[in-house]
C-alpha cells in the first residue's frame, strides 16, 4: 500500500476542492477493499473539515453529484501536478 508523508503533505497545502478552504487529505476509496483497510496516499483530494464530514456523512457517490466533482480526475490532477513540481 502507498503510503507518502510528502504527498499527505502537498495535499494539505492545497485548497479544499468544494470551497477553497484550509484541507485535510480525505483518502478517497475508488474501488471495494476490505473494511477498515484505508486507500493509498496517492488516492487522497484536499477537503476542509467540513466537507470531509459531509463525505463521510453522505457517502462518495452523493458527495461528488452534490458539489460537480469528477475526484478521479481530481485524484489524477494532483499526482501529475505533484510529480511535476518535483520534476519526475
Amino acid at each position: 500500500m502507498y503510503r507518502s508523508d510528502p504527498y499527505l503533505s502537498f495535499i494539505r497545502s492545497k485548497p479544499c476542492l468544494v470551497c477553497g478552504r484550509k484541507a485535510v487529505a480525505h483518502h478517497e476509496k475508488l474501488k471495494q477493499g476490505g473494511m477498515g483497510i484505508k486507500p493509498p496516499d496517492n488516492q487522497s483530494v484536499p477537503l476542509c473539515t467540513a466537507h470531509h464530514d459531509e463525505q463521510e456523512r453522505i457517502g462518495s457517490p452523493a458527495f461528488w453529484d452534490r458539489h460537480n466533482i469528477d475526484v478521479k480526475m481530481a485524484i489524477i490532477r494532483l499526482n501529475t501536478e505533484y510529480l511535476e513540481e518535483r520534476g519526475l
